[in-house]
């Protein structure tokens, strides 16, 4: 028997599914125009994308195990958003650096997303899904993480390179640039 509970947690894994086949787009778009100028940032990037791809996987087999199919709507909708948001940011001179904010906010709603997919699961009795939901969890909190401590170097790196490339006095911390 269907009860709203159950419906709410069945669109909340259509949403999570979604949310990932957007991140692999973001992903990608960002892969192909950072290349070898962040190396570290691709490589983990690289290394993302490759997660993504499992945990897309695996909310396809808890989707199939409770006969809900993915939204059409919701990934094309999802990867549409995620090329919109790629095109925004080439755009701007500071790619890079929002670029780096987007995705640490990215993850986070991600986390979140989780968050409820656990609660909604332990609330509609399904158990064996919370490991698979925290195994994902941590994957996004682990990428989150990586963000949040290596965005001031990103932002670093790219605001000495803009000033190298516009030929511009040093702005790096203690220069007299800015005291």
């Amino acid at each position: 028997m269907a009860t709203i509970a159950m419906d709410h947690y069945h669109a909340w894994m259509r949403d999570a599914h979604a949310l990932e086949k957007q991140a692999l787009t973001l992903i990608d778009a960002k892969i192909s125009r950072l290349g070898e100028d962040y190396p570290e940032v691709t490589a983990r990037l690289r290394q993302h994308y490759s997660e993504t791809e499992g945990q897309i996987e695996k909310l396809q087999s808890l989707m199939d195990r409770h006969d809900t199919s993915g939204s059409v709507f919701k990934d094309v909708t999802a990867r549409v958003m995620g090329v919109t948001h790629a095109l925004g940011s080439m755009m701007s001179s500071d790619e890079v650096a929002k670029d780096g904010l987007l995705s640490y906010g990215f993850e986070q709603t991600e986390i979140a997303s989780y968050l409820c997919l656990i609660t909604a699961a332990r609330v509609c009795g399904d158990e064996a899904a919370i490991p698979v939901y925290e195994s994902i969890l941590a994957e996004e909190q682990d990428m989150a993480d990586w963000l949040r401590d290596h965005l001031p170097d990103l932002i670093q790196q790219f605001l000495m390179t803009a000033d190298a490339e516009a030929g511009g006095d040093d702005v790096r911390m203690g220069s007299s640039a800015l005291r």
